[in-house]
């Protein structure tokens, strides 16, 4: 995590850098999701920095959630990390959420944890919902499909609400 340098060397999919955080995330949305169907200009592939995915959320047809703020993340949203700079990262992390209770978040995620998968706290004394750092990692927040996207997946329509 926060090299720079794939995981598995100069060895690229069609989503980017084998073994990286964002190929990740572009292969999840482009297997599960078609993210291209929703936005004809690939604006995935010129997102390569992991933390630059939140600010850059509308242009690939998702919504922007603050950590902090009243929405929770759902199972499959993205949860963008920001950069480490206390350790020399400019890259940031990225991630999938695939459980949410009141007092933590658990994700899957490429190239920082051992088995893929980590569970991040949740701090109940700050207001609205707030996903504690991972390590040096503050949570920039998470993104979601926007509500009212169509997307056409194994011959159905799949709209997000």
């Amino acid at each position: 995590m926060g090299s720079g340098t794939s995981c598995g060397g100069d060895s690229l999919s069609p989503y980017g850098y084998k073994w990286q955080c964002v190929e990740f995330i572009k292969r999840f949305h482009g297997t599960n999701n078609g993210p291209n169907r929703w936005n004809p200009n690939n604006d995935w592939a010129a997102l390569h920095y992991a933390y630059k995915y939140y600010g850059g959320a509308a242009k690939l047809g998702l919504d922007s959630f603050p950590n902090g703020g009243t929405i929770k993340p759902k199972p499959d949203d993205i949860i963008v990390f920001d950069q480490a700079k206390s350790i020399g990262d400019i890259y940031g992390h990225i991630a999938i959420v695939t459980n949410v209770t009141e007092t933590s978040v658990t994700i899957v995620e490429q190239n920082s944890s051992g088995t893929g998968y980590t569970t991040l706290s949740v701090d109940t004394t700050k207001p609205g919902y707030y996903v504690n750092d991972m390590g040096k990692y503050p949570v920039l927040g998470w993104l979601h499909v926007m509500k009212g996207v169509f997307i056409l997946k194994n011959n159905f329509v799949h709209i997000f609400l």
